[in-house]
């Protein structure tokens, strides 16, 4: 009996790491196919059940290493993200944080979106789930202090309609990709840096980061 027992959980775990194994690659050649992503987006955030905020902004990427996140309302912010650095412009506070790409990517799922390096996914784990026609890829990474502890990203019909991601506070992000459109030409001013006059500017390149 217990021979059949651990023959059944030997025969699980292969199969397991076999669909993980599928999803990762389904979902890195769903994302091969985007050059080029731009839409305007909805956000929520959510504490357990419990509506903390609600945002709106854009969101553009082109593939590889280059994403400008604008939430526009209710308090602006930019995140771009150009070849190796990393930029968090900050109206509210006048500053602007410079990340390096590589303290960014062991911890955030979110920059494989940009990335199609093996070892950086090599960090996470991959799992997918299908509800009709979406495809629904849960993407959790392997380090223990990630501060991300899992991005969802929801396809349909090859499109990304949607992504979740929870934080280490257990705070959830819920966005809507209102009109996605893929594969256009991205004019290369969208990713140009450019601090305003008395911002400060706080350089993290020199210290491990864990998110942003």
């Amino acid at each position: 009996m217990l021979r059949i027992v651990l023959y059944l959980c030997c025969l699980f775990l292969s199969t397991a790491h076999a669909q993980d194994k599928a999803a990762d690659t389904q979902l890195k050649v769903l994302l091969s196919e985007i050059k080029s992503f731009s839409s305007p987006f909805t956000q929520q955030v959510y504490n357990g059940q419990e509506l903390l905020q609600e945002a709106q902004g854009t969101l553009t990427l082109q593939r590889p290493q280059r994403l400008f996140w604008h939430v526009t309302a209710p308090d602006e912010t930019q995140l771009i993200t150009k070849g190796e650095e990393v930029y968090l412009i900050d109206p509210f506070l006048e500053q602007v944080s410079i990340f390096s790409l590589a303290q960014m990517l062991p911890n955030n799922p979110l920059l494989l979106l940009l990335n199609d390096d093996q070892h950086t996914w090599d960090e996470f784990s991959i799992t997918l789930s299908k509800l009709g026609d979406a495809l629904t890829f849960a993407v959790v990474p392997k380090a223990s202090n990630a501060q991300i502890t899992q991005l969802s990203l929801t396809f349909a019909t090859g499109r990304l309609l949607g992504m979740t991601f929870t934080d280490a506070q257990n705070q959830r992000s819920e966005l809507v990709f209102l009109a996605p459109t893929i594969n256009a030409t991205v004019a290369s001013d969208v990713f140009d840096i450019e601090i305003p006059d008395g911002y400060s500017i706080d350089d993290q390149r020199a210290i491990p980061a864990t998110a942003f």
